[in-house]
């Protein structure tokens, strides 16, 4: 049983004025607001069936593959029995070291369910980027001045969460890949490469 839910919030990445005052001395007579990049969460549940723990982490593995689930995704484990829902998040800290798994513990008379949370970020287009070249335009306000430095930021952010709370540097950016290759050592998943072949014919 699959859900689909959709929340959407706005952060504001900075405030900025027209250029104009910056070299000609001129006093700014206002300060504009800069593009605004959107982060959409969104969330996909999938109630787990009353089975065995077989089934139970087949069923989790095949729902994390159907939404590719990815670094800076979130798995929140909630409801169904305390003991079955330790050992699913045991096996998915386990198996799945790139995602975060979060578990609601407590009493929760639901069954067994997974819900994985997804930010995504995108901005809005650049409205000057086609605007013609006049006389007086270097005076003119740029009234999306950064929105370029702002649509490069949410392309290339890799937990698109960070443009909410921000993130300093630390160890865990090294902790992630380095638990993924130790994984594969360990044989708790493998990479799969498919082998194609290719025949292509040549005319004189």
């Amino acid at each position: 049983m699959l859900k689909k839910a959709t929340l959407s919030t706005f952060i504001a990445l900075g405030l900025c004025g027209p250029l104009s005052g910056c070299f000609t001395g001129q006093e700014m007579a206002s300060i504009e607001r800069r593009p605004q990049a959107q982060v959409e969460f969104t969330q996909f549940t999938h109630v787990v069936p009353d089975s065995n723990q077989a089934d139970i982490v087949a069923g989790a593995d095949g729902f994390l593959r159907a939404f590719r689930a990815r670094y800076g995704d979130v798995i929140f484990v909630s409801g169904g029995a305390t003991e079955r829902r330790g050992e699913l998040v045991t096996y998915l800290t386990r198996s799945h070291p790139a995602l975060r798994v979060v578990a609601r513990d407590g009493a929760d008379p639901k069954p067994l369910t997974l819900v994985l949370e997804r930010a995504v970020a995108f901005t809005a287009e650049c409205d000057y980027f086609s605007r013609p070249v006049t006389d007086g335009a270097d005076q003119a306000p740029l009234t999306g001045f950064g929105c370029a430095s702002d649509m490069s930021l949410a392309q290339m952010v890799a937990d698109p969460r960070d443009l909410v709370t921000g993130k300093p540097g630390g160890p865990m950016d090294a902790e992630v890949p380095t638990d993924v290759i130790q994984a594969v050592r360990e044989e708790r998943f493998s990479i799969t490469v498919e082998e194609t072949t290719t025949t292509g014919t040549s005319e004189n």
